[in-house]
């Protein structure tokens, strides 16, 4: 699942009592490993506390993404038929195209 053994990149992770002694830098490293793999898998692997590692994934702030431009063709897609197309991101952002039967190839 992990690139390497668990006991290779979080050796102190195995030794009793490692979640009160574990670097922070291995915590991390840690919570970089979600979103791809769930908590619980993370956890699993490298026997952290779930709950102490859950705790830690739900403080990171969250990550901002570039915005990426995609091209739609819209006579392609839609030869004939006027429609609305709209948009809305989580933060609130809305975007609505009207008549698409004006649009210019």
């Amino acid at each position: 699942m992990f690139a390497g053994s668990s006991r290779e990149v979080f050796p102190v992770a195995h030794h009793p009592q490692a979640a009160q002694r574990l670097p922070e830098e291995l915590w991390q490293a840690a919570v970089d490993l979600a979103p791809p793999y769930s908590t619980h898998h993370i956890a699993r692997a490298l026997r952290l506390n779930y709950t102490d590692l859950k705790r830690r994934i739900g403080k990171r702030p969250p990550e901002e993404h570039a915005a990426e431009f995609i091209e739609i063709h819209m006579r392609q897609l839609l030869p004939t038929a006027p429609c609305v197309l709209e948009l809305r991101c989580p933060k609130g952002f809305e975007l609505k195209i009207h008549d698409f039967d004006r649009i210019q190839p």
